[in-house]
């Protein structure tokens, strides 16, 4: 999850890994390659520019539509 910090006062999904927007060059030799990975910020535009430097780097990332703000629209679970 690529979530600014002050954004992630507003909640997040269950079990989700925060890593600021601009900690992921830091961050991406963790994150497990074979696993795929789903990016959201809060409305999905950052996120997606995320999504396509993970994917430039060899993960198999996506964003997820609407990003936060859809998620809480939609009522489902945030922590």
């Amino acid at each position: 999850m690529w979530r600014e910090d002050f954004e992630v006062a507003d909640g997040v999904f269950p079990g989700a890994l925060h890593i600021p927007m601009g900690q992921l060059n830091a961050w991406h030799q963790e994150i497990d390659q074979a696993r795929p990975v789903i990016v959201v910020c809060r409305s999905g535009h950052r996120s997606a520019r995320v999504a396509d430097a993970l994917n430039a780097a060899g993960y198999t990332a996506d964003t997820m539509a609407g990003g936060m703000a859809a998620q809480q629209r939609a009522g489902l679970p945030t922590r």
